[in-house]
């Protein structure tokens, strides 16, 4: 409008005033005529745009405060005039004075605009005032500001009020605002009834976020019957206005709701909703880009996120940290969760947290990071809750500070968070940052096991094994840890079924066990799975063989010891295929460890007869004294059940022992290789291989004592351990039983007693010894039984009692074929 035209209005509208306002003074109205004729005079000497702004400014001050508005909007649009706030705000305030609402409105916008604190209680003040007058701009943002705090505290009764007023004063939106209130029970309890005819009141007075409220209640079935043809209608309606209207319609469209299934179509309304700037819409389309097209999926995220759709800033989040079809940027990771928390995406403010707490991408803070655990907790993302509950173990403890530890997990626990329970099992279990408590912990690893957590359930077997709980309750617990993929539980099963353990002995069911764990990568597993393939009892193909020791190689390569044990021995065994004395003893190497020395027997074995290796009696005799000397010298410690298991010769201690003794008693061979002779070592050796029950080590003991070698003279002595020797459970030495029988028919350490004396002498030769039978022959002199030993004498070897199987042994004297070994 150009400064004549401009003018005539105005002057008409100050006579039309003068006319028909009949309240104000007569006073005012003089004036009004005054200016009107006073302008009208002074045309000739100045512009009229400038006689026009003069007179509204005038106006504005004497007469009518929409002069002031209008003033204000011209210095706020720079109409005419320099644009100007602050002249804005000046003539806004006076025409708010004047109540013109629509003033005090513009006035507040300005005083929120400016934002100092004063500014901003400013414009709470003009909204006041605006909407006192009945603006329902005002209003309605008054009802904005309550809703979302902002500038004012949080109170969703005065936002109800002032939406109502809005909704009143014909702004529509207001309406649907607070249709949502009512939608959402804001206010205390749902109204759906109440929201309905908010929405459709607005969406009848061609409001379009009306019309999509109204949709959604018909989409959702809220306060009316689930229509979704009709939700589909007011989508349409809606769109492209609403841009979330477009993305609903993409979903009825894509999953045949209200709409025939269209893809393309979907597709087509999930893009328009994107152009007009809805953020989910953007999100929906980036999962659905193809493989590959990571440039594209990343724009239409980073869309989606300058949208403020939280979601899709976490996801980039995400992938930034992850490489997601990008570098990984731990920089752009931590900004995009910070922005998603900002947004209130919890699952943002955690994943912002762990930034924090491990320096990922920004400086490490523990305090930042546990502030922003607690946001996160405090809107129950679990993973959260527990990582402050650690952090406040992991803190320098206070008795307080563990209370408060113990309470999260207890409460995530309560809350069905399994690894909770788990880590509140394990910390009763072992006492740490709290008093053990094997019932605690028992209770918390069942809620746990509960929870699906197989280590959990795995760990409530040993529990149960020690409350001696019946083996069939074990087996079953084993079994459920199995299930949820504890690799040790279904070794612990594959026992069970392997030794009949509260279930039927079944060699298939504990293979199957084995293998599970085995491939679970619990090795112990895979050695016992070779080890039943090898102890088949029908012979194996080459395929299984194969088998069998690819199985062993697996647990071998992964510190199962006795798996390259077994596998040496196997190389050193003709029924497994061709003899590798090399390899077999690359294998003892492997399985020798000083972990575990009794691994070594078996390389100090081939170091002594330089089979496979060069032959090295010194290194045999270092190899023997770690295996003499490991800790693992009790005959109930576990890798010595094992190798019973699979080595035919027993305790591998006491026969390294016993082997280092023989050395010690024979001294360097001819070339100087070994150790240096030593009776006395030799003694000691022997009585410690006789102390863990091997047989032969008590039997040379014995024999030292009998002569005194390497010790005092002690027949008596002698005699004690030729009967631990002569033992059953000492793996019985057939020339021990011998001695033992001659020095009870000659009364050596003890009273002469010719029946224990032909009883061992029987057992000796039962175990083999000739002397033993020859003599056994001589105590039945004359009786037939005399005979049959002469001749069982003969067959192992004894001439002397070849001689003697058809004569007369009455006048036989007696030789070295009856005196002691």
């Amino acid at each position: 409008m150009n400064g004549l035209s401009h003018f005539w209005s105005f002057l008409a509208e100050q006579v039309n005033s003068t006319h028909t306002t009949y309240h104000v003074s007569m006073r005012e109205q003089t004036c009004r005529l005054g200016l009107i004729i006073l302008l009208l005079m002074s045309l000739s000497g100045c512009t009229l745009f400038g006689a026009s702004l003069l007179l509204e400014e005038q106006s504005c001050q004497y007469v009518s405060a929409s002069s002031c508005y209008q003033l204000g909007l011209r210095y706020l649009e720079g109409n005419s005039v320099k644009k100007s706030d602050q002249q804005a705000l000046k003539y806004f305030l006076l025409g708010c004075d004047g109540r013109n609402a629509a003033a005090c409105y513009q006035a507040g916008q300005l005083y929120e605009k400016l934002g100092s604190k004063k500014d901003l209680t400013n414009a709470v003040e003009s909204y006041t005032k605006g909407c006192n007058d009945q603006s329902s701009d005002a209003c309605f943002r008054l009802g904005q500001l309550y809703q979302q705090g902002k500038l004012v505290t949080v109170d969703q009764t005065k936002a109800r009020d002032y939406y109502k007023l809005a909704c009143q004063y014909e702004q529509l939106v207001g309406c649907v605002n607070l249709g949502w209130l009512y939608q959402q029970g804001i206010l205390g309890k749902t109204d759906f009834s109440q929201a309905y005819r908010l929405y459709r009141r607005a969406c009848d007075g061609n409001n379009t976020l009306g019309c999509y409220q109204l949709g959604r209640l018909y989409d959702l079935g809220e306060g009316v019957p689930v229509d979704p043809i009709q939700a589909a209608n007011l989508y349409q309606q809606a769109c492209p206005a609403v841009a979330d209207a477009c993305y609903q319609l993409g979903v009825q469209y894509d999953e045949g709701k209200g709409r025939d299934p269209d893809v393309k179509k979907a597709t087509e309304y999930f893009t328009l909703g994107c152009d007009k700037h809805s953020g989910i819409a953007c999100y929906t389309l980036a999962l659905r880009v193809p493989a590959g097209q990571w440039l594209k999926r990343l724009n239409l995220l980073n869309q989606a996120c300058e949208e403020h759709f939280a979601k899709a800033c976490l996801t980039l989040g995400n992938d930034y940290y992850h490489g997601n079809g990008i570098q990984v940027n731990l920089q752009e990771s931590y900004s995009f969760y910070q922005k998603a928390c900002q947004l209130t995406n919890y699952q943002g403010c955690y994943r912002q947290a762990e930034g924090l707490r491990k320096g990922e991408g920004v400086k490490a803070s523990p305090v930042q990071a546990n502030t922003l655990y607690q946001h996160a907790c405090d809107h129950k993302i679990n993973a959260a809750c527990y990582q402050l509950a650690v952090n406040k173990f992991a803190a320098p403890t206070t008795t307080e500070k563990i209370a408060e530890a113990v309470e999260l997990l207890d409460g995530l626990c309560r809350d069905d968070v399994a690894q909770a329970c788990y880590d509140l099992a394990q910390r009763y279990q072992t006492g740490q940052d709290v008093l053990q408590n094997g019932a605690q912990a028992q209770a918390y690893f069942q809620l746990a096991c509960d929870g699906q957590i197989a280590e959990a359930c795995f760990q409530l077997g040993p529990l149960m094994e020690d409350d001696y709980d019946p083996e069939n309750q074990v087996a079953n617990q084993y079994l459920r840890a199995c299930t949820l993929g504890s690799a040790e539980g279904c070794y612990r099963l594959g026992e069970h079924y392997r030794i009949g353990s509260g279930v039927n002995k079944n060699r298939d069911l504990a293979l199957q066990e084995y293998q599970k764990a085995c491939d679970g990568k619990y090795y112990q597993g895979c050695y016992w799975q070779g080890r039943l393939l090898e102890l088949t009892p029908t012979q194996l193909d080459a395929k299984t063989i194969a088998k069998m020791q690819q199985i062993y190689q697996t647990a071998c390569d992964n510190g199962i010891r006795l798996a390259c044990y077994r596998l040496g021995t196997i190389k050193q065994d003709s029924r497994w295929g061709k003899v590798d004395p090399p390899a077999a003893a690359q294998y003892f190497r492997n399985a020798c460890s000083k972990d575990e020395w009794l691994t070594c027997y078996p390389l100090a074995a081939l170091l002594l007869t330089g089979n496979g290796v060069v032959k090295s009696v010194s290194q045999a005799a270092e190899f023997y004294q770690q295996v003499c000397d490991s800790p693992a010298t009790n005959p109930t410690h576990s890798l010595v059940q094992l190798a019973k298991n699979v080595v035919v010769s027993g305790n591998w201690s006491a026969q390294a022992c016993f082997k280092l003794g023989l050395l010690y008693q024979q001294g360097k061979d001819a070339e100087g290789d070994g150790v240096d002779k030593n009776p006395k070592m030799a003694a000691s050796l022997f009585n410690k291989s006789c102390q863990l029950q091997w047989g032969e080590g008590c039997y040379l003991l014995a024999i030292a004592q009998d002569y005194g070698r390497g010790l005092q003279q002690n027949n008596q002595q002698a005699l004690t351990n030729y009967e631990r020797a002569c033992n059953e459970s000492y793996d019985p030495v057939g020339e021990a039983c011998y001695n033992l029988g001659v020095s009870y028919r000659d009364g050596i350490g003890t009273k002469a007693n010719p029946s224990l004396a032909q009883e061992m002498f029987k057992k000796s030769c039962l175990l083999g010894q000739a002397r033993g039978c020859f003599n056994l022959a001589l105590s039945y002199r004359g009786q037939q039984q005399a005979k049959h030993y002469f001749a069982q004498a003969c067959q192992l070897g004894l001439t002397t009692a070849c001689k003697l199987v058809d004569g007369d042994a009455s006048g036989y004297i007696v030789t070295t074929e009856t005196g002691k070994l």
